[in-house]
């Protein structure tokens, strides 16, 4: 998959374009629908499949208030957008210039840098100043200027539209089968492991720090995880919060006993995959109280994934 720092960077050729447009926040289940319609529409009329999204969020640039939760750091949206077959990435720098642009000419701008044949858009997709641009400005627009225009419904599980804002809804609630449902996968953080207070190997219960890609918004709780580092995968129950009972840090942190492994992993990129919330996290009235709740958490870790 080639990446493109924006349209300027594209050369216009001869051969033909199948776009689709959005943020892509999660690349869950209804993403991976339409980035499928675009790769076998292209297929089949021998076009270029392209996805142009932006950075930072628009959101970001047009709201003071807008706090972003990704479901995705940048490098683990490249490494799932280039599992799914498409030719070209274009990310496109969204200012509050950029933001001023009329429907028409966000599309006149993008027909000048490629040879569009087809967009493909999703069931709510709105653009342009005032989200003036829809599938019916598109339909016609398509029809003076060449290009068809496809809109793909939306897809639903257990009566419930999958979309980022739901997966958010599920992670912060802690219901990570649910988030999984509609992600097609566990949520996973990317990350490294640092040094930490060693806290955990005092009371016999080693852990790896880990700092993250991006910043989690789960509940602060114990956690069932699975952790790869290099190509293997281990079990682990993992914290996520302020320690209150040993530490009380200023923000949450994420530490995983890794269980059946004892190597020594600083420095080593890893990635951290949520199964199961177990419990929120709680202060305990003594160390002895802590190390027994730590022992239960991994008996019912290894029990119940």
């Amino acid at each position: 998959m080639q990446i493109f720092n924006g349209l300027e960077d594209l050369t216009k050729g001869n051969k033909g374009v199948v776009l689709t447009i959005g943020n892509f926040d999660g690349l869950h289940l209804g993403h991976q629908k339409l980035i499928g319609e675009v790769v076998n529409y292209g297929q089949e009329h021998d076009l270029t499949t392209a996805l142009l999204t932006f950075s930072p969020h628009p959101a970001t640039v047009l709201s003071d208030n807008y706090q972003e939760k990704r479901l995705q750091s940048e490098s683990e949206f490249l490494q799932k957008l280039n599992s799914l077959y498409l030719d070209q990435l274009v990310v496109h720098p969204f200012t509050k210039d950029f933001a001023k642009h009329s429907a028409e000419s966000f599309i006149s701008l993008i027909l000048s840098y490629m040879n569009l044949k087809c967009l493909i858009i999703g069931y709510d997709f709105k653009f342009g100043n005032n989200k003036q641009g829809d599938f019916d400005f598109l339909k016609k627009m398509g029809e003076e200027k060449g290009f068809s225009v496809i809109q793909v419904s939306e897809l639903t599980l257990e009566n419930k539209t999958v979309s980022s804002s739901n997966i958010r809804n599920f992670l912060g609630l802690g219901e990570l089968p649910k988030a999984k449902t509609m992600l097609g996968e566990n949520f996973t953080a990317k990350g490294v492991v640092v040094h930490g207070e060693n806290k955990g190997a005092s009371l016999g219960f080693p852990t790896i720090n880990v700092k993250t890609e991006k910043e989690l918004f789960l509940p602060k709780g114990v956690y069932a995880t699975k952790v790869k580092i290099k190509a293997e995968v281990i079990e682990g129950v993992a914290n996520f919060g302020v320690a209150p009972s040993i530490k009380n840090e200023k923000q949450p942190v994420l530490e995983v006993h890794l269980l059946n492994f004892d190597q020594d992993v600083y420095g080593k990129p890893v990635v951290v995959e949520f199964v199961q919330f177990v419990r929120p996290e709680k202060k305990f009235a003594n160390i002895d109280a802590l190390k027994k709740q730590i022992q239960d958490d991994i008996l019912f870790v290894r029990k119940n994934t």
